[in-house]
């Protein structure tokens, strides 16, 4: 489809190594806040080095959570509430989503990105046909499986995989014209 918001992005680095810094883009309801967090906190709790930047909907906010939960992201996370998308991209190595499209922007950026599956009926993920640098994890133990797989490949694969899955974001995206406009609005 053709995209209102996002744009082609670029890559600072070639590297798709998952060196620490997690952007969990958070978006959709107050359900899927509570949850994501709460399965962050599980994470965060098996591995102590990982920085955590959470970056909520601005129609879902922090606030929102109960509040062990919003100390929890005061005391072991950065809250990214009301920064810049684009230098949360350039701060992050991966990205932890549910259903935001800010996965496909850090997709574009040729950086990994694994999709939180929190047992929904109907899987959110605006990502529809997986391209090499996507995962989905059901709990903490598959996501930081995730990030050592993702860290252990070799250079030549995780170049292969970030060039594979840019070119699969070049396609996803067609140009914002009237044509598109009126297809899409079909």
């Amino acid at each position: 489809g053709c995209a209102l918001r996002q744009s082609t992005l670029q890559p600072d680095s070639e590297d798709c190594r998952v060196t620490g810094r997690v952007l969990v883009a958070l978006s959709s309801s107050r359900f899927e806040l509570v949850a994501a967090t709460e399965f962050m906190q599980r994470v965060a709790a098996a591995i102590d080095h990982l920085q955590i930047g959470s970056r909520p909907h601005p129609e879902f906010p922090l606030s929102l959570l109960p509040d062990p939960l919003l100390k929890w992201v005061r005391d072991r996370a950065i809250d990214l509430s009301g920064t810049s998308l684009h230098d949360n991209l350039r701060w992050c190595s991966a990205t932890a989503y549910v259903s935001s499209t800010v996965a496909l922007e850090c997709l574009m950026l040729g950086k990994p990105v694994i999709n939180l599956d929190l047992g929904e009926i109907v899987i959110p993920d605006p990502v529809l046909d997986p391209p090499p640098l996507w995962q989905r994890v059901a709990d903490p133990g598959e996501f930081l499986a995730a990030i050592d797989a993702a860290d252990a490949a070799p250079a030549e694969k995780r170049l292969s995989d970030a060039h594979q899955t840019r070119d699969y974001m070049q396609a996803y995206f067609s140009p914002v014209t009237p044509d598109e406009i009126d297809l899409f609005l079909g």
